[in-house]
């Protein structure tokens, strides 16, 4: 009967139940003490044993991270990273149970009938699944401590991301060298919900979001454009040229040119018309006829002076 009794239990605690208590002085406990009791020799003699038990409720614990990250990036078609973009953790922790099945319960821990808490053979409290509790049970995530600079404030047990602030990046070589400034920023992709400030916010996070979520944001930044100014009293003025460079530059769209610069020598003047025009016998007939005209005025002219000193 014992033997029944025993295996009994045993394909129950299989079933992962725990014997709560039994009216016959823990008769179902398997040990040499029950082995050796005799209830009587009555052939007719039967016994009932009343066994309680309950499913048997296991401890877990379970961690999850989740996390934001701030890209700094230019506001070119590349959207290229002007620096590392900086990640901002949060570590949440729980504590629950489960029984057998693996489902989610309420539990409470094992007492003999003394009230002293019933521990396994390692010492552990042993527990069960409390019934009487109808609650719906549920994991509490509590914020485990960031490490320094994770760029996570905890108030309580609510963590919140830190704001991301930086106005400006001075990049000092390659093809992004120079000097950028904030635009605006925006969540989930560069051009996705732009965002009410142009730095990353201070942002309270839903303890809980499941275990690996990633959070997106992105800071953008220009170039600012430094517009070209003149200054007023070079406007007109013509740079020297380098000996042997050509022609000057002019310091201003403006430029002035003295009147004489426009007129050409005689010989340069033919050694234009000459590049361009053709030198027909028309032009030097033109040219032998003015110069026999320019001839007789002259002698018109000193014949009148001639004239006058003999009168």
């Amino acid at each position: 009967m014992r033997r029944t009794i025993y295996a009994a239990v045993a394909g129950y605690q299989d079933q992962g139940y725990v014997v709560v208590s039994d009216d016959f002085g823990q008769i179902s406990t398997n040990n040499a003490a029950n082995q050796s009791h005799s209830e009587g020799i009555e052939d007719y003699a039967k016994y009932v044993y009343t066994i309680h038990l309950a499913k048997k409720a296991t401890p877990q614990t379970e961690q999850k991270t989740v996390k934001r990250i701030v890209h700094f990036v230019a506001d070119n078609p590349a959207h290229d990273q002007l620096q590392a973009s900086q990640t901002q953790l949060i570590n949440y922790t729980t504590s629950y149970f489960t029984d057998p099945d693996g489902n989610l319960v309420n539990a409470k821990q094992l007492v003999d009938k003394d009230g002293n808490v019933v521990k396994d053979d390692a010492g552990n409290p042993i527990y069960i699944v409390d019934s009487a509790n109808q609650t719906t049970p549920l994991k509490t995530w509590t914020v485990l401590t960031p490490a320094t600079g994770d760029g996570v404030t905890v108030t309580g047990n609510q963590a919140s991301y830190q704001q991301v602030r930086q106005d400006s990046i001075d990049v000092p070589t390659g093809a992004l060298a120079g000097h950028w400034q904030i635009e605006r920023a925006a969540r989930d992709t560069v051009d996705g919900q732009q965002l009410a400030t142009k730095t990353a916010p201070v942002e309270a996070v839903d303890n809980d979001l499941p275990d690996g979520t990633v959070e997106h944001v992105y800071l953008v930044y220009t170039q600012p454009q430094t517009p070209e100014t003149i200054d007023p009293n070079d406007a007109g003025k013509v740079t020297p040229a380098t000996p042997g460079s050509g022609a000057g530059t002019a310091t201003s769209a403006s430029v002035a040119v003295s009147p004489a610069a426009t007129q050409l020598s005689a010989a340069d003047s033919q050694n234009a018309h000459g590049k361009y025009l053709p030198q027909t016998g028309r032009a030097n007939s033109r040219g032998l006829l003015a110069l026999g005209l320019t001839a007789f005025l002259t002698a018109i002219g000193l014949g009148a002076v001639n004239r006058k000193r003999q009168d």
